[in-house]
Protein backbone atom coordinates (compact mmCIF):
# COMPACT_ATOMS: atom_id res chain seq x y z
CA UNK A 1 0.00 0.00 0.00
CA UNK A 2 1.29 3.45 -0.82
CA UNK A 3 2.40 5.58 2.17
CA UNK A 4 -0.69 7.79 1.96
CA UNK A 5 -2.98 4.81 1.45
CA UNK A 6 -3.47 4.01 5.13
CA UNK A 7 -4.69 7.55 5.80
CA UNK A 8 -7.53 6.95 3.35
CA UNK A 9 -7.91 3.18 3.57
CA UNK A 10 -8.20 2.53 7.30
CA UNK A 11 -11.00 5.06 7.95
CA UNK A 12 -12.98 3.49 5.10
CA UNK A 13 -12.47 0.01 6.57
CA UNK A 14 -13.67 1.24 9.96
CA UNK A 15 -16.67 2.96 8.36
CA UNK A 16 -17.64 -0.19 6.46
CA UNK A 17 -17.27 -2.30 9.60
CA UNK A 18 -19.56 0.09 11.46
CA UNK A 19 -22.39 -0.81 9.05
CA UNK A 20 -22.65 -4.26 10.64
CA UNK A 21 -25.05 -4.52 13.57
CA UNK A 22 -23.12 -5.86 16.60
CA UNK A 23 -26.30 -7.27 18.15
CA UNK A 24 -27.10 -9.19 14.97
CA UNK A 25 -23.54 -10.51 14.71
CA UNK A 26 -23.73 -11.69 18.32
CA UNK A 27 -27.14 -13.30 17.72
CA UNK A 28 -25.64 -15.24 14.81
CA UNK A 29 -22.55 -16.15 16.89
CA UNK A 30 -20.29 -14.22 14.52
CA UNK A 31 -17.22 -12.08 15.15
CA UNK A 32 -15.81 -9.23 13.07
CA UNK A 33 -12.09 -8.63 12.62
CA UNK A 34 -10.44 -5.71 10.83
CA UNK A 35 -7.11 -6.08 9.08
CA UNK A 36 -5.88 -2.51 9.03
CA UNK A 37 -2.76 -1.28 7.23
CA UNK A 38 -0.41 -1.92 10.13
CA UNK A 39 -2.34 -4.79 11.77
CA UNK A 40 -2.82 -8.06 9.96
CA UNK A 41 -4.84 -10.22 12.33
CA UNK A 42 -7.06 -12.74 10.53
CA UNK A 43 -6.31 -14.39 7.21
CA UNK A 44 -7.76 -16.83 4.71
CA UNK A 45 -5.79 -19.65 3.15
CA UNK A 46 -2.73 -21.22 4.66
CA UNK A 47 0.05 -19.51 6.60
CA UNK A 48 2.44 -19.94 3.65
CA UNK A 49 0.37 -17.80 1.26
CA UNK A 50 -2.23 -15.98 3.41
CA UNK A 51 -4.75 -13.43 2.17
CA UNK A 52 -5.67 -10.63 4.57
CA UNK A 53 -9.04 -9.18 3.56
CA UNK A 54 -9.82 -5.82 5.13
CA UNK A 55 -12.83 -7.18 7.02
CA UNK A 56 -13.43 -10.79 8.04
CA UNK A 57 -16.73 -11.88 9.54
CA UNK A 58 -16.22 -15.31 11.02
CA UNK A 59 -17.80 -17.98 13.21
CA UNK A 60 -15.57 -19.16 16.08
CA UNK A 61 -15.00 -22.90 16.37
CA UNK A 62 -16.37 -22.71 19.92
CA UNK A 63 -17.29 -19.87 22.34
CA UNK A 64 -14.21 -17.77 23.07
CA UNK A 65 -12.12 -19.42 20.34
CA UNK A 66 -9.49 -17.55 18.34
CA UNK A 67 -9.98 -19.89 15.41
CA UNK A 68 -12.99 -20.34 13.22
CA UNK A 69 -14.52 -20.25 9.76
CA UNK A 70 -14.84 -17.08 7.67
CA UNK A 71 -18.34 -16.54 6.30
CA UNK A 72 -17.90 -13.10 4.69
CA UNK A 73 -14.89 -11.02 3.67
CA UNK A 74 -14.58 -7.50 2.35
CA UNK A 75 -11.80 -5.97 0.34
CA UNK A 76 -11.85 -2.20 0.10
CA UNK A 77 -9.89 -0.49 -2.64
CA UNK A 78 -8.29 2.97 -2.48
CA UNK A 79 -8.89 5.59 -5.17
CA UNK A 80 -5.47 4.69 -6.56
CA UNK A 81 -6.09 0.94 -6.76
CA UNK A 82 -4.00 -0.89 -9.30
CA UNK A 83 -4.76 -3.79 -11.53
CA UNK A 84 -2.15 -5.79 -9.59
CA UNK A 85 -4.73 -6.47 -6.87
CA UNK A 86 -6.81 -8.52 -9.27
CA UNK A 87 -5.10 -11.75 -8.15
CA UNK A 88 -6.33 -11.10 -4.61
CA UNK A 89 -9.84 -10.48 -5.96
CA UNK A 90 -9.69 -13.81 -7.80
CA UNK A 91 -8.43 -15.72 -4.75
CA UNK A 92 -11.08 -14.24 -2.45
CA UNK A 93 -13.89 -14.73 -4.97
CA UNK A 94 -12.96 -18.39 -5.34
CA UNK A 95 -12.72 -19.20 -1.64
CA UNK A 96 -15.32 -21.91 -1.04
CA UNK A 97 -18.07 -21.09 1.44
CA UNK A 98 -17.12 -17.44 1.86
CA UNK A 99 -19.13 -14.51 0.58
CA UNK A 100 -16.86 -11.88 -1.01
CA UNK A 101 -17.73 -8.17 -1.00
CA UNK A 102 -15.57 -5.95 -3.18
CA UNK A 103 -15.85 -2.26 -2.36
CA UNK A 104 -14.38 0.23 -4.82
CA UNK A 105 -14.39 4.02 -5.07
CA UNK A 106 -17.44 5.22 -6.99
CA UNK A 107 -15.15 6.92 -9.52
CA UNK A 108 -13.45 3.55 -10.22
CA UNK A 109 -16.63 1.50 -10.67
CA UNK A 110 -16.32 1.29 -14.46
CA UNK A 111 -12.69 0.10 -14.25
CA UNK A 112 -13.56 -2.44 -11.56
CA UNK A 113 -16.40 -3.86 -13.66
CA UNK A 114 -14.06 -4.21 -16.66
CA UNK A 115 -11.51 -6.08 -14.53
CA UNK A 116 -14.22 -8.35 -13.11
CA UNK A 117 -15.61 -9.13 -16.57
CA UNK A 118 -12.24 -9.64 -18.29
CA UNK A 119 -11.07 -12.01 -15.56
CA UNK A 120 -14.41 -13.79 -14.98
CA UNK A 121 -14.28 -13.00 -11.26
CA UNK A 122 -17.37 -14.29 -9.42
CA UNK A 123 -17.90 -11.32 -7.08
CA UNK A 124 -20.66 -12.01 -4.57
CA UNK A 125 -21.31 -8.35 -3.87
CA UNK A 126 -19.97 -5.26 -5.60
CA UNK A 127 -20.23 -2.02 -3.69
CA UNK A 128 -18.98 1.53 -4.07
CA UNK A 129 -17.81 4.02 -1.51
CA UNK A 130 -17.57 7.78 -1.61
CA UNK A 131 -16.83 10.43 0.96
CA UNK A 132 -19.53 13.01 1.62
CA UNK A 133 -17.78 16.20 2.69
CA UNK A 134 -21.05 17.77 3.88
CA UNK A 135 -21.77 15.03 6.41
CA UNK A 136 -18.15 13.95 6.98
CA UNK A 137 -19.16 10.33 6.37
CA UNK A 138 -18.47 7.56 3.91
CA UNK A 139 -21.42 6.39 1.84
CA UNK A 140 -21.60 2.77 0.69
CA UNK A 141 -23.89 1.56 -2.09
CA UNK A 142 -24.48 -1.89 -3.52
CA UNK A 143 -24.40 -1.96 -7.31
CA UNK A 144 -25.57 -4.55 -9.82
Amino acid sequence: MDPLGFLIHDPIVRASASTYNPTELQRLSLQITLNLSNQKVRYLGGPINPIYPDIVIWRPDYPGANTGQAVLVELIENPTFTHGGVQTWIRLANTTGVRFNLIVPLAQLHDARLIITRNNIPITHLQTWQYNSNSGRYIFNTVT
